[in-house]
C-alpha cells in the first residue's frame, strides 16, 4: 500500500513593489520639515516634506501687486480708448491717435493676462513647497534632512513603494523541479 506524502520545499524569496515612485520636489529651497517616519506607511495626499515657503509667499505677493498694477493700467487705457473713439468719429482726432489708443489698450490687456499667468505660477510654486504622497504605500528613509538644500526636479527626497499587490521573486533549483 502506497501513501502519498506532500513534499515541502523552502525557498528564499524577495518581495518587490509593483509600483515605485521617486519623490522629488518641484521647487528649490531649504527643507524645513519631514512629516513621516522613515520606513513607515503613508496615505495618499499626506504631507511628506515642507520646503521653506517664505520666498514663495513673497513671490506670490509680488505677483498679486503686478497684477493689480496691470489691471489699473488696462482700465486706464480702456477709458482712454472710450474717450478717443467718439472724437475720432467726429474727426476731432487723428487716425494715428486712435490707432495709438487701440494699441495701448491691446498691450495693456496682454500685460494683464501675463500678470495673471505670473500670479498662477506663483500660487503653484507656493503649493509645490508642500510635498504630498502621490499614493498609499511604504516610504523609505528621507535622503535629505531638515536644513538640507533641495534642487527642483533633481534632488531625490525619498522613494515610495506600493504594498498591495506586491511581487515575490525567488529561484527554484533544477533539483527541486524534479520533485514536482
Amino acid at each position: 500500500q502506497t501513501c502519498a506524502l506532500p513534499i515541502y520545499e523552502e525557498y528564499v524569496g524577495q518581495t518587490e513593489a509593483v509600483d515605485t515612485v521617486e519623490v522629488r520636489a518641484r521647487v528649490s529651497g531649504l527643507l524645513e520639515k519631514q512629516s513621516f517616519e522613515d520606513g513607515g506607511r503613508v496615505a495618499a495626499g499626506s504631507v511628506l516634506f515642507v520646503i521653506d515657503q517664505q520666498p514663495y509667499i513673497a513671490a506670490l505677493e509680488q505677483a498679486k501687486a503686478a497684477l493689480a498694477l496691470a489691471q489699473a493700467q488696462h482700465l486706464n487705457s480702456k477709458q482712454q480708448l472710450d474717450r478717443v473713439r467718439p472724437l475720432a468719429k467726429e474727426r476731432a482726432l487723428s487716425q494715428q491717435d486712435l490707432d495709438t489708443a487701440v494699441a495701448k489698450e491691446a498691450i495693456d490687456a496682454a500685460t494683464e493676462n501675463a500678470a495673471r499667468a505670473q500670479l498662477r505660477t506663483a500660487e503653484l510654486n507656493l503649493d509645490y513647497t508642500t510635498i504630498r504622497a502621490p499614493r498609499d504605500g511604504v516610504i523609505s528613509k528621507a535622503l535629505i534632512k531638515a536644513g538640507g538644500l533641495v534642487n527642483a526636479s533633481t534632488t531625490l527626497l525619498t522613494t515610495l513603494y506600493s504594498v498591495n499587490p506586491i511581487y515575490v521573486n525567488f529561484t527554484v533549483s533544477e533539483r527541486s523541479e524534479e520533485h514536482t
